[in-house]
């Protein structure tokens, strides 16, 4: 589940990000660099601390959505994953590998 979801995201977030970069005349393979140092760091931070959230709440894996578990699970995952990317995404903005908004 951990590494099916990883690289959804990382193909999501390389397939959104790289074609802005490529209109401003970033190279394919600078884009490419840059989406993925950036883009994939902030990515598998949240992605290992929702798994560690999913795999420490009793019930949330074996949980359907029709049940509160399953979305309790999920917004307390959602709410670490963002808590854990979100000191990684400031220290690449500082770095220079992402911009601030």
């Amino acid at each position: 589940m951990f590494v099916g979801s990883l690289i959804t995201e990382l193909l999501i977030a390389t397939t959104l990000g790289i074609i802005p970069l490529l209109r401003s005349g970033y190279s394919p393979r600078q884009a490419l660099k840059d989406i993925l140092l950036g883009g994939g760091m902030s990515v598998v931070a949240m992605e290992s601390a929702q798994a560690v959230v999913q795999g420490l709440v009793p019930g949330l894996m074996t949980a359907t959505v029709y049940e509160p578990i399953f979305w309790t699970g999920v917004a307390i995952s959602v709410v670490v994953g963002f808590a854990v990317a979100y000191p990684v995404n400031l220290v690449l903005v500082k770095r220079g590998y992402r911009h601030h908004c």
